[in-house]
């Protein structure tokens, strides 16, 4: 009899349960669906190549199409222009700087002059034209059709809105057709197709995942690691199918400010990524560089590094260094060998006073010469092997990356990867020193330094030795938010291609995300950690789900990002774990970011 009643319980209220978490997801599915692309000259939608498009949005509403404006801004740099009236004499000029308008109409009367003037522009620049308010304003005003690409939502509800943005940038495809046709301009059928070519915005329930428990076990994790001060505040983003279904954040900047100046952390908060660099950026550009034909694994290093070419240093390759097996030491303390025993800076390292030769500054009245690296490169020459061959983790062959790219490519490091990746992808906060382009409050702090620069850490590099590579190094130095991150991960993920654009070929991707040495018991790829050969519940820093395609890398201030391409699936996981100090390992002893890894996978399964 109690089976009976449970059962029935089940039955009925597990029903009526399941019917109102999916009530959401059909009808986004349906918005989704039914937004109806009528115009695409040129394949203008989606967008492509957004670096070379300097983009106006005009929304006529001002504030009634907010979520179409907020999910614009998560794929690209827009300037926004918000009007009620169809008098242009305030903003005509700006709008001709434009290579591409997209007008967007959140009401419907009194447009005639407004879509007149934007059919014109398109002689001058290309012109998107969105009506949330039905197809009553494109039967009426005939010059609408006139416009390079014109779409039409089914409503202007906030779901409408974001999946609109989402198409003319590629998160979705097009897929609507006209029930009924409009006027004499369009028929009924009317409707392009289109393809997704960048990140989808969606919820878990897209992926039969069901949002309250997801919500419930993962915070459980993080508020467990906010209790026990594991680090003051994290984020967590998760995309399965290129689709981002989780993205949330947690607890604050730092642990001990004072109530009105505490910083709760935001989605588009700016991290120390630490050692995620390595695969981020240096592997990134040495695969740019294999996939040219411009670098090679397998002879000898010293032909890139001719400093490598005496001593037992010269056999190695770089297929050996980077996947952490030429028995490099670990790594080398050079801010320990910038004094003398009389406690004085030497020659050519530090200054307590800034001048030409001393110009970078590392922390209060501390400034580095500026060709201190090369005694980074002398102490890289000079250090003795590991005795015994086989893995050890070292970061040495990282500092030696910056100078590798410019010799073959003629670029600097980060101009090599700002041409190449970052800024193609629109990934703008992936940088070097980002106080030179963002602000401070911005940035999430590191750690409180006791040692060395004996200061917050706030906005530059929390390594030591990229701090000596004046912030810009292989091992460490890169700065990013989430969704910055996200896009080169999930272009990874996608065999080299996003946003309609083969960043690097899917072979070169297999090779460098391989493991190399799996006979010797190194589970290492190229740059890329993997999981362990034999999975360890306590030991691994990845769930017990990840496939042996999966490939990631851990960060020092407390960043981990893993892809796994046979599951489709990218999770990314930031904090500043070492505030307000390194001595903190409780991240590690909590096991939380492989806990929280497992609960996705346990999620997909069910």
């Amino acid at each position: 009899m109690k089976w009976f009643i449970t059962g029935f319980f089940y039955l009925v209220f597990g029903d009526l349960l399941f019917s109102q978490n999916n009530h959401v997801l059909l009808d986004r599915l349906k918005k989704e669906q039914e937004i109806t692309l009528l115009n695409n000259k040129y394949n203008i939608v989606p967008l492509q190549h957004l670096d070379t498009l300097d983009i106006g949005v005009v929304v006529y509403g001002n504030n009634s199409l907010k979520a179409f404006t907020e999910r614009v801004k998560s794929y690209s740099d827009a300037t926004f222009y918000f009007t009620d009236s169809d008098n242009f004499n305030g903003i005509e000029r700006k709008l001709q700087k434009h290579d591409l308008l997209i007008v967007a109409y959140g009401y419907a009367s009194g447009y005639s002059k407004a879509i007149n003037f934007f059919s014109n522009f398109t002689k001058k620049g290309y012109v998107i034209q969105v009506s949330f308010v039905g197809a009553d304003l494109i039967a009426k005003k005939q010059n609408i059709d006139q416009a390079d690409a014109l779409i039409l939502p089914l409503d202007s509800s906030k779901m409408s809105q974001d999946f609109t943005a989402q198409l003319i940038y590629g998160g979705i495809g097009a897929q609507g057709i006209l029930k009924e046709g409009i006027g004499n301009v369009y028929e009924k059928g009317s409707g392009k197709k289109t393809l997704p070519t960048r990140i989808k915005y969606t919820i878990p329930e897209e992926l039969g995942i069901n949002a309250e428990t997801l919500d419930e076990r993962i915070s459980q994790i993080i508020e467990k690691g906010l209790k026990e001060k594991a680090f003051p505040g994290a984020q967590i983003l998760a995309i399965k199918n290129g689709k981002l279904f989780f993205h949330k954040t947690f607890g604050y900047h730092r642990y001990d400010s004072l109530e009105e100046d505490r910083r709760e952390v935001k989605k588009d908060d700016i991290y120390d990524l630490a050692s995620v660099t390595k695969v981020t950026g240096a592997t990134l550009a040495l695969m740019k560089l294999h996939d040219n034909g411009d670098f090679n694994l397998d002879i000898p290093a010293y032909t890139y590094w001719p400093d490598l070419k005496k001593g037992k240093k010269k056999e190695m390759t770089f297929r050996e260094i980077l996947a952490h097996n030429a028995q490099l030491k670990s790594w080398i303390p050079y801010w320990t060998t910038t004094t003398k025993k009389n406690g004085r800076y030497k020659n050519k390292t530090i200054s307590k006073i800034s001048s030409e030769d001393f110009q970078f500054e590392l922390g209060d009245n501390l400034y580095l010469h500026k060709n201190y690296k090369e005694q980074i490169y002398k102490m890289i020459k000079k250090s003795p092997l590991n005795e015994k061959a086989g893995y050890v983790y070292s970061g040495l062959s990282f500092y030696l990356y910056p100078q590798i790219v410019r010799n073959i490519s003629g670029k600097s490091f980060e101009d090599f990867l700002m041409d190449e990746f970052y800024v193609p992808i629109t990934a703008k906060t992936l940088t070097f020193n980002p106080l030179e382009k963002f602000p401070l409050e911005r940035i999430i702090p590191t750690e409180i330094d006791t040692f060395f620069r004996k200061k917050e850490l706030h906005g530059v590099v929390h390594d030591e030795g990229a701090a000596m590579m004046q912030g810009i190094s292989g091992n460490a130095g890169l700065f990013a938010k989430g969704e910055d991150l996200a896009k080169v991960w999930q272009m990874l993920l996608n065999g080299g291609k996003y946003g309609g654009r083969q960043y690097l070929s899917s072979q070169v991707i297999d090779k460098f995300t391989s493991c190399q040495y799996c006979e010797q018991g190194n589970r290492r790829g190229l740059g890329f950690d993997k999981p362990l050969i034999t999975y360890h519940p306590t030991k691994s820093s990845v769930a017990k789900g990840a496939s042996s395609r999966s490939f990631g890398h851990s960060g020092y201030t407390g960043t981990f990002v893993w892809a796994d391409p046979e599951n489709d699936f990218l999770y990314i996981f930031l904090s500043n774990r070492v505030y307000p100090t390194r001595k903190n390992r409780k991240i590690y002893e909590l096991n939380i970011r492989p806990d929280i890894h497992n609960v996705f996978y346990e999620l997909f399964e069910n």
